[in-house]
């Protein structure tokens, strides 16, 4: 009966870890604040803790110089989700009033 109760616990308490070890996965997304065009370095730049102009640079030269910088950037754009908002954000509404039109 112990060796039962000794394995639910473990499967319990070996679920939970999981679950917190996955809140803790860093992600690639395509970053909002660091945008020029679609965000795509700028997220590359947060998920590799270095500046999105170095990356910036790499894609342009990658681009120039016949390597497939513009094809990586396009599929990324297309592949990489976009940031999501984070919780404590604030949407502001703007309102029009009939006499600004």
């Amino acid at each position: 009966m112990q060796l039962l109760f000794d394995q639910i616990v473990n499967h319990f308490s070996t679920s939970i870890k999981e679950k917190t070890m996955t809140d803790n996965i860093k992600r690639l997304y395509r970053s909002k604040s660091e945008r020029m065009i679609a965000g795509v370095c700028g997220g590359l730049g947060e998920y590799l803790k270095i500046d999105s102009t170095i990356i910036r640079i790499l894609f342009i030269a990658a681009a120039l110089f016949g390597g497939p910088g513009l094809i990586v950037y396009l599929v990324m754009w297309l592949l990489v989700p976009e940031e999501p908002l984070a919780k404590d954000t604030i949407i502001s509404s703007t309102t029009v009033n009939s006499d600004d039109v």
